[in-house]
């Protein structure tokens, strides 16, 4: 009898397909509300290849204050107080068009560009989609 290392149980067919469904099934799970934020969703990780994504969903007001929160955590500095992003809202009005655009065209896609307080530049891809039941979907891939 021949024994196969764990690496090369793996990638047997049977285990590459299961592991594949596992993926598929937690996707399923996650955005089984909207077929439309799936689509969007799919589209928009085509251009990525991966599943290591930061999703928020929430109604309008605590979305929007849970950014503020995640830039802050994830940058060291709040925006509200250091313009140091490109391509991202340095005003709060500006995260009230992003909202709007979205009430009219159903999602939106920006990439985002921010300096952190040592120096090094993070990219970020946002696409923000809301659901027909008022809650917002916001999808943030660190490129």
């Amino acid at each position: 009898m021949e024994r196969r290392s764990g690496s090369d149980r793996r990638r047997c067919k049977r285990a590459v397909d299961a592991e594949r469904h596992q993926v598929q099934g937690e996707n399923s799970n996650l955005f089984f509300m909207s077929r439309f934020i799936r689509k969007a969703f799919e589209k928009w990780m085509k251009r990525h290849g991966a599943t290591d994504v930061i999703c928020l969903v929430s109604d309008k007001k605590r979305i929007r204050n849970c950014q503020w929160e995640l830039w802050e955590g994830l940058l060291g500095y709040s925006l509200r107080e250091i313009d140091f992003a490109r391509d991202i809202y340095l005003r709060p009005e500006q995260r009230d068009e992003i909202f709007e655009e979205v009430e009219q065209e159903g999602c939106v896609c920006r990439t985002v560009h921010i300096t952190r307080a040592d120096g090094f530049v993070v990219n970020m891809d946002i696409i923000y989609c809301k659901h027909e039941n008022g809650y917002y979907y916001t999808f943030v891939k660190i490129l």
